[in-house]
Formats: structure tokens, sequence, C-alpha cells
């Protein structure tokens, strides 16, 4: 009836290839001051067993003083109760600084595949394939302590949103996000929702693959020339068949006349590690 694994004042830590399943409660925990900790490859999986606590496969929470320099890399995370990974609105004393969240499956949960809330601040979000979610594929939220900082880039956002309620595959309610050469595809709901106009957000260079209104800004639905005349965003962005070589069974490599392929920007000026 409790987490896989509790981190609490954890420093100087590797944990790599471990699986973690069916635990009452979240896989992986960490909180409380903890830094300069990687989380490398194995699974984490059906989570959330007992309906207590968070339920997520990756929980990294504001209890007690921030933690920061953190990194889950290369793992394949499905099935939980609630949000796959959840970086949790905070209060003002444990903003989370410096989390990468790179080259990880996550999908198949029962709400959203990656969640995010409060002024947490240089979170990085890359190179992720996120696909089949029941809700989002990715949730940004104003929290206590303000908005998160995140830059979310080269990801794959595909199909997320089945489960009826919130069908949206991306959905931006908070300041701060920058939202570069991502491909968002199979949306059953929006592609992309900016929740209110007078939050910033940067988008650009992705691609989107659903015709007609199909991004939204405070609850009116816009076509893709409507929505960069109004918004200023995704000016360089294109609306197309990503062209899969599999996506219905996951396989988002891309065929060789994808017009994704040397459509993107290069993030080398931007992001120091977007090698």
């Amino acid at each position: 009836d409790s987490l896989g694994v509790h981190l609490d004042k954890v420093t100087n830590s590797l944990f790599y290839g471990g699986l973690y399943d069916h635990n009452g409660s979240s896989a992986f925990g960490l909180q409380n001051n903890s830094n300069n900790v990687t989380i490398s490859g194995g699974s984490m999986h059906d989570d959330g067993q007992a309906s207590i606590g968070d339920g997520n496969e990756l929980d990294f929470g504001g209890i007690g003083a921030g933690s920061s320099n953190i990194t889950a890399t290369g793992i394949n995370l499905y099935g939980s109760r609630n949000a796959i990974i959840e970086i949790a609105t905070t209060n003002t004393n444990a903003i989370m600084s410096s989390i990468t969240v790179t080259n990880c499956l996550i999908h198949n949960g029962l709400s959203e595949g990656f969640k995010i809330g409060g002024g947490n601040t240089g979170i990085i979000f890359k190179y992720n394939q996120v696909y089949a979610n029941a809700s989002y594929g990715i949730f940004t939220n104003e929290g206590v302590s303000g908005s998160p900082g995140v830059s979310v880039y080269n990801n794959v956002f595909s199909g997320n949103g089945i489960g009826g309620v919130a069908t949206d595959n991306v959905y931006i309610n908070s300041n701060g996000i920058t939202f570069v050469n991502n491909i968002v595809a199979n949306s059953i709901g929006q592609s992309l929702v900016k929740a209110s106009e007078y939050y910033t957000l940067t988008s650009d260079y992705n691609l989107f693959d659903k015709p007609g209104s199909f991004m939204a800004m405070s609850g009116v639905s816009y076509p893709l020339t409507s929505w960069q005349i109004l918004s200023g965003q995704d000016l360089h962005s294109l609306n197309a068949n990503p062209q899969f070589l599999n996506g219905t069974n996951a396989d988002f490599r891309l065929t060789n006349s994808s017009p994704a392929i040397n459509h993107g920007t290069n993030l080398v000026a931007i992001f120091s590690d977007a090698l």
C-alpha cells in the first residue's frame, strides 16, 4: 500500500535497470531536497493499485525543500492510475529545479502522460514518445508558486486523450512553456490547447496532423493559419501526415518521404543539451 521506492534527502545516486510494478501508490517517489539522482533504464508499470497516494509511475513531489539535478532516462513507463510522470504543484519553499526526462516511453496510462504544475523551473522534456494515454499527453498548470518553466522538444505525442474525458493531446494552462520540434499526431480532441490568450507560449517548428480547426485558445478552435495570426506562434509549423512507419503499433520512425524530415530547427543555440 505504498511507494515502490521512496527517496527522501537522497543525493548522488544512480538507479539503473529496475523493474517497478503493481505497487499500491507510485512506483518511484522523490522529494525533500534530493539532489543529483539519475534513474536510468528498466520499466515501471501498473502502479497505484491501492488507490492511495499519488499513483504515478514517477512522482517528483513537493514536500520539504525542493530537489534538483534529477534525470530520468530510457525508461518504459505505462499503466499507472494517475499521471505517468508528475512533477507536483509546489508550495513556495519546495520548488524543484533542473529535472530532465528524456528517451522514455510514456504510454497507456489511465490519466495524463506528463503532468507538471507550480513554479518548478529548468524542466526539460525531450526525445520522449508519449502515446495512448487516457488523458492529455502533456498537461501544464499554474500552482501556488506560479508557472513551471518547461522546455518540450523533439518528442512524439500520438493518440492521447483516448479516455473520453480530457481528449486533447497537448494542454498548456500556464506561462513559460517552450514547445519546439515536436510531432503531435492522431489527436482525439485538439492537437494543442492554450487555455488562455494571456499565457506566454513559445511554439514553433512542430508538425500537427489534424485537418480543420485543431488548435484552441481561450476556448475557441482555429485552423493552423488562423492560429498563427492570432497567437503569433507556430509560424514554421506544418499541418501534415508525419508518415510514421507503423503508428498503429507505436512504431514512430519516419518513412523516407515524411514531411517532418529536415523540418525542425537546430536547437543547439537555444538548448545547450539539445544534441
